[in-house]
């Protein structure tokens, strides 16, 4: 990842061996930095252990300390209340980390003589309309500008919720093998990652993203 960022333009600030609360401090450190503002766009790329809603630290232990950095936390820092130097700005956030213990598979029927089990289900009706007391006749200008908090923002993360994430010893992670395997148009690059991290092996392991972005965001604009 270091290789890929820095062929592609960017200054990569590289941290090794962090606790939960070294991780959630650089991260917060980033979205101060001076250089921001004059930055187009901006990658956070974590690796690690992890578990459903955070990232571990390397003081964690499953019979001992907690040591976590929440998930949640990275889009706090580099939100648009928080983090005014990246306003409008494609923020990139990848995360190999599990997110539970399950391998992400389940049982499924196999041709029509199969069975199901029952399961109770919710109707919604689609012809009602939520009724709102504010509409737009009712809304006043009180010169204020209003922007989704956690806007221009797209994250990438290994793993389905609750399940883990596959390494191997030597090469590393798949997901990471097939990001730097195919990147170009942001969107386009987490669909094919995603598609080939199912194809390529045989494990139940399937990326999932978190976007906000307002616009497509290109690594190489103009091609």
């Amino acid at each position: 990842m270091e290789n890929l960022l820095t062929s592609l333009g960017y200054t990569v600030v590289k941290y090794r061996d962090l606790n939960g609360v070294q991780m959630d401090e650089a991260i917060e450190k980033f979205s101060q930095d001076a250089r921001l503002p004059e930055a187009d766009s901006v990658f956070v790329v974590i690796m690690s252990n992890g578990q459903r809603g955070a990232v571990l630290g390397v003081r964690h232990s499953s019979d001992g300390e907690a040591d976590t950095l929440p998930v949640d936390n990275i889009f706090k820092h580099l939100n648009s209340e928080r983090c005014p130097g990246l306003l409008n700005k494609p923020k990139v956030i990848i995360i190999q980390a599990c997110r539970g213990a399950l391998d992400g598979s389940v049982i499924v029927p196999d041709g029509p003589g199969s069975v199901w089990n029952e399961a109770s289900c919710v109707q919604v009706d689609g012809s009602l309309q939520p009724q709102l007391e504010d509409t737009e006749e009712h809304i006043e200008d009180d010169g204020f500008r209003r922007v989704h908090k956690e806007k221009d923002m797209i994250a990438f993360l290994s793993c389905t919720p609750d399940t883990v994430s596959y390494r191997h010893p030597e090469h590393g992670t798949f997901f990471i093998q097939h990001i730097v395997e195919i990147f170009n148009h942001i969107k386009g690059l987490f669909r094919k990652a995603r598609n080939a991290n199912v194809l390529k092996t045989t494990l139940p392991q399937q990326p999932r993203d978190r976007c906000s972005l307002t616009k497509y965001f290109y690594l190489f604009p103009g091609h």
